[in-house]
């Protein structure tokens, strides 16, 4: 049997983790009860609150993940103009609405993904310069990150779900 590279097993991983949309997400929030997702968690826990760590990874794909990705897969770099954060936490209210957070997350997972099954070998591993991030990176080290950036918010829900009374 015949090894696959690298990376066609990372781009087999992250399209099933693309599939699988906001998931992971929606178990971990529901371990919350309802007036504790808006709410500051306990000082041992410190950081954000649940549904503003969900703001902040919905706001992130839209204006930056997707839009890298699509200049990384096809080199027109339009879609970078759009392609920033700043600022964008600030926008947080804390009443934002859960199911509209999850499904605006959703809906972008779903267009990378198809932006990615439509892409060749070359493109997935083709470095491009990336303003952003200021070094040359590939589509398969932006979805990495969008991976890694997940889990990292996803580990704070957890945590909150988990530790909070104790």
């Amino acid at each position: 049997m015949a090894t696959r590279a690298p990376s066609d097993q990372d781009r087999d991983r992250l399209l099933v983790w693309l599939a699988a949309g906001v998931a992971e997400l929606e178990w971990a929030l529901a371990q919350l009860p309802p007036e504790r997702l808006a709410a500051a968690p306990p000082r041992h826990l410190s950081g954000w609150p649940a549904l503003q760590h969900l703001w902040h990874l919905a706001t992130y794909e839209r204006t930056v993940a997707l839009p890298s990705l699509e200049y990384l897969l096809t080199g027109d770099a339009a879609p970078l103009r759009r392609a920033s954060q700043r600022g964008a936490d600030a926008a947080y209210t804390g009443r934002e609405d859960l199911r509209a957070l999850l499904d605006d997350l959703a809906q972008v997972k779903a267009q990378e993904r198809r932006l990615l099954e439509g892409a060749s070998a070359e493109a997935w591993t083709t470095a491009r310069p990336h303003p952003y991030y200021g070094a040359a990176v590939t589509a398969r080290w932006m979805l990495q990150k969008s991976y890694q950036h997940t889990l990292e918010h996803l580990t704070a829900i957890w945590q909150m779900a988990l530790f909070w009374d104790l």
